[in-house]
C-alpha cells in the first residue's frame, strides 16, 4: 500500500504517529479481504491500533471502487470517538500525504436516539400539561435551537421524562412516511441520507442487530462491506437490543386504561341484554308466522 511506503515521513510531520508493525500487518491484512471479498476474524492486543489498522485500508478502498464500508462498533461512545478524533486525525494524515485526497464519512445511531420534530410537535399540542412536562418541552426548545447531532443523548433527563422519551424519538414508523409534513428536516431522515452518501458510514452494534430485524423500521442502505468492532459483543448487544422491558408505571397506566374500558363497556350491558332479548322475541315471531304461512299453503 502506497499509504504505507510513506510513514516515515508521517511520522516526522505528524507527532501522535509511532511505527506498529502489527498494526500495518492488520492493514494489509484488512486490505487483502476488501480487495478479495473475504471473511476475515482478526484477533489483536488493544495497544497496536485496531482503529487505525482496519479504518485506513477501508477509506483507501472506498475512495478507489466506490463502495460503502460500514463500520459497527460495540458502544455509541466508541461510535463519537472514531467520528470526532479517528477519522479527523486520519484525514489530516492523508491530506499531509495528497491534499487533494477527499472521502465523506458520517454516523448513523438507532431510530430512538434521534427527536422527530413530528411527534414532538404533537407532544405540544396537547390541552393539558402537568409540570414535569411542562419543563421537559422547554428543555428541549432550547436544545433544539443549539444542538448539531439532534441526538436524545446530549439532553439529561430525569425521572418521570423519560416516560415522555417514547413519545418524541424517532422510533415511529410514521417518522419517515412521506406524509410526514416535516419530513425533510427529521434528524433521521437527514442521517439516512448522509449515510446514503458517505465512504465511510460508522453505527455501532445495536443498530446493526435492528437492521437485521425485520419489522419495517430499516434506516440503512444495503451493507455490503462490514467492518465489526470488537465482534464478540455482538451476542449480548443482541440480548439487551431485543429484549423488551415495561416499567411499573406503564403497567399502572395500562391497566386504569383497561379499567376505564371495562366500566364503560359494562354500563352498556343492561341495554345490550334488552336489545337482545327484543331480537330474539323477534326471531321467534318470524319463525312462528314462517310456519303459519308453510301451513296455509299445504
Amino acid at each position: 500500500m502506497a499509504f504505507l511506503k510513506k510513514t516515515k515521513e508521517l511520522r516526522k510531520k505528524n507527532k501522535f504517529l509511532e511505527k506498529r508493525e502489527e498494526q500495518e500487518k492488520m492493514m494489509k491484512i484488512v486490505n487483502q479481504a476488501l480487495h478479495k471479498n473475504e471473511l476475515m476474524l482478526i484477533e489483536a492486543p488493544t495497544w497496536i491500533g485496531k482503529t487505525y489498522g482496519y479504518l485506513v485500508p477501508s477509506i483507501i478502498f472506498s475512495v478507489k471502487t466506490w463502495e460503502q464500508i460500514f463500520v459497527s462498533t460495540n458502544t455509541k461512545t466508541l461510535q463519537d470517538q472514531i467520528i470526532f478524533k479517528d477519522i479527523p486525525q486520519i484525514k489530516d494524515i492523508f491530506h499531509s500525504i495528497d491534499p487533494d485526497f477527499n472521502f465523506s464519512f458520517t454516523k448513523v445511531k438507532w431510530r430512538r436516539n434521534y427527536i422527530s420534530l413530528l411527534l414532538f410537535f404533537e407532544f405540544l399540542r396537547h390541552d393539558f400539561f402537568e409540570e414535569f412536562e411542562l419543563i421537559l418541552a422547554w428543555k428541549v426548545l432550547f436544545w433544539l435551537l443549539e444542538t448539531q447531532t439532534w441526538e436524545l443523548d446530549e439532553l439529561n433527563f430525569y425521572g418521570k421524562e423519560f416516560s415522555i422519551l417514547r413519545n418524541i424519538n424517532a422510533f415511529d414508523k410514521r417518522v419517515l412516511y412521506g406524509e410526514n409534513e416535516y419530513l425533510k428536516q427529521e434528524p433521521l431522515y437527514k442521517a439516512r441520507n448522509s449515510a446514503k452518501k458517505s465512504n465511510v458510514v460508522i453505527i455501532n452494534h445495536s443498530l446493526l442487530i435492528w437492521e437485521f430485524n425485520e419489522d419495517g423500521r430499516k434506516i440503512l442502505p444495503q451493507i455490503k462491506r462490514l467492518i465489526v468492532d470488537e465482534w464478540h459483543n455482538l451476542w449480548n448487544v443482541a440480548t439487551d437490543s431485543l429484549k423488551r422491558t415495561a416499567r411499573m408505571e406503564w403497567l399502572v397506566n395500562l391497566f386504569k386504561s383497561l379499567e376505564s374500558t371495562l366500566i364503560a363497556e359494562t354500563k352498556q350491558w343492561p341495554k345490550w341484554k334488552k336489545a337482545s332479548k327484543k331480537n330474539e322475541e323477534k326471531e321467534k315471531k318470524n319463525q312462528l308466522t314462517s310456519i303459519l304461512d308453510s301451513l296455509q299453503q299445504n
